[in-house]
Parts: C-alpha cells; structure tokens; sequence
C-alpha cells in the first residue's frame, strides 16, 4: 500500500508541476521573456554570469587551406553589432513544455580589421592587413527545446538551433583590394562567419539557458515541494 502511495504521489506531482508550469508558462509568458533577454543581451547580467553580447567583441584566428587559391592565417577582430535588436516572429509554448520561437535580427553587421598571412595561388605571397566590414541584411534564428521540472526547478533540455540568412555583404580595404584578391578574401570570410555565428551562438544558448532558469526558479518559489506532499496526503488515505 505504501508502495503504492509513493507511486501515486510522484505522478500526482509530476502532474501539479506540470499544471503550475501550464499557468505560469504560456505564449505570453515566453514572448514576455524573450523581450527581456533583449536587455540581458545587450547590458549582460553579472549575478547571471552573462556578459554583454551586443555588442560582441571577437578576437580569431583561422588557417585557411583552399589549395591552390589561398593557403593563409588570417586574423579577424572587431565588434558585432545589432544582435539584441530583433523581432520575435513566432514564439509557442505547447502544453508538453516544448518551447520553439524565432528571432529575427535585423542587419547584424561586423566591423573590425584583419590581417593575413600566407600564399596566394602557390606561388604568390601574401601579408596583408585592412578594414573589414560585413553584413547580412537579415539573420533569422529557430530555437526549439524542452522545459522539464526537476528537484523543484525548470530546466531547458535539448536545445537545437537552426539558422536562415540572406547573402553575406563583405567590404575589405587594403592590399588585397589593390593586388585583385578580393574575391579570394571574400571566399575566406564566408569560412570565417559561420564559425562567428557559431560561437556567438553559445553565448546566446547560454544565456536562454541562464535566464530561463532563473525565471522559472523564481516563480517555483511559490509553490513549495512540502505543500504539494500535503495535498497528496489528503488525497490519498494510507
């Protein structure tokens, strides 16, 4: 009998977090919050441990190895910008706690310089250094995940990104430009940018993850664990 109180407790429990989450987490709620982390992005939030991702300042180095163009190293640094300003395209909170939203920014763009080493066609050296500009006229991010409860918290389980973008802007000055290898720089930078998204978007994964968490603990705190065995226990005789 016990055995099977205990049984009975835990999917009565299972089922309050479940209704408690229901109410406190909806469409609402989630588009609620996706306009708060447009704060967090830009500002950071050191008791959350997010730093300032808008802007975002990159310092990389990548080989590149596209035999016989160009065998080089190039070095990248400057800042992303507009990657807090975007709009919330779709957002749905399913009553399974399944979460997928998609944020589109509008115009991130990336300034900095760059410079390279290496040869060009083999034969031809090239050291090089200038401005770097590129951009996308739009980069759309689909994130869909699971919320599940456990130890009196929420937790973001199974996060997938999936990314749409337009064609990549890229302006460079420099000696490359003057030599006619700017197409070949060109090539290049479409190597390097997606690495950047990529590691940008660990930092957005990180703080969806952050927040989330914090939210979500906040308003579990209202909800006790001791008060939820109570209500079993007067549900349930044993």
């Amino acid at each position: 009998m016990f055995h099977k109180f205990v049984t009975l407790e835990i999917l009565f429990i299972s089922f309050l977090f479940s209704c408690c989450y229901s109410q406190v987490l909806n469409d609402d709620w989630l588009r609620k919050y996706l306009e708060e982390l447009k704060v967090i992005l830009k500002n950071g939030d050191e008791e959350m441990g997010i730093p300032k991702l808008d802007p975002y300042f990159l310092n990389y180095d990548v080989v590149i190895d596209r035999q016989p163009k160009m065998n080089a190293t190039l070095h990248v640094d400057g800042v992303l910008t507009n990657f807090s300003d975007y709009i919330v395209s779709y957002a749905k909170l399913e009553k399974n706690l399944s979460v997928s939203f998609l944020l589109t920014f509008i115009n991130p763009t990336f300034k900095g310089r760059f410079s390279i080493n290496g040869t060009a066609m083999t034969v031809i050296p090239v050291d090089s250094e200038g401005i770097l500009q590129s951009g996308f006229n739009y980069l759309a991010i689909l994130v869909e995940s699971q919320i599940v409860a456990q130890n009196q918290t929420i937790q973001m389980n199974d996060i997938s990104f999936a990314y749409s973008l337009d064609d990549l802007k890229v302006t460079v000055e420099g000696l490359l430009v003057d030599f006619g290898f700017t197409y070949l720089l060109r090539d290049v930078i479409y190597d390097v940018v997606f690495p950047l998204v990529t590691k940008y978007q660990n930092g957005i994964q990180n703080a969806i993850q952050t927040t989330l968490l914090s939210i979500g603990n906040v308003e579990l705190k209202e909800v006790g664990l001791r008060s939820l065995i109570e209500m079993v226990k007067k549900k349930y005789i044993f």
